[in-house]
């Protein structure tokens, strides 16, 4: 089931598992997925990053594989959360949506499966 972010309608925006126990991105994604989302979101609106500035970003301090990294975005780029594009030789990502879009989205995912909506 896909809902879709209120600022860019073309753009779907997967609803996600919810662990009501984990505190903040972890709620919806992997520890990965969330470190990732968390260092696109932090970017202004629409500015596109690269897959080496985020690897330069999470791998600081730990072994993190740059292809770790770049399967990561690519998958959350399947799963509707990233856009990607080509640039040069290797693919920048841009967030589908806002972090605030995908709370709503998902907030309201949940509160429709509470009351039987969906």
């Amino acid at each position: 089931m896909t809902r879709t972010a209120a600022a860019s309608p073309t753009v779907p925006v997967p609803v996600l598992r919810f662990r009501p126990t984990a505190e903040g991105l972890a709620r919806w994604f992997g520890f990965l997925e969330a470190e990732i989302m968390a260092i696109v979101w932090a970017n202004p609106p629409g500015a596109a990053i690269a897959v080496s500035r985020v690897h330069r970003e999470i791998a600081a301090g730990r072994d993190l594989a740059y292809t770790t990294v770049m399967t990561t975005m690519g998958r959350l780029a399947e799963k509707g959360l990233l856009q990607r594009r080509r640039s040069g030789l290797a693919y920048v990502y841009t967030a589908a949506c806002t972090r605030r879009e995908f709370e709503e989205i998902q907030v309201r995912a949940i509160t429709a499966s509470l009351a039987g909506d969906n």
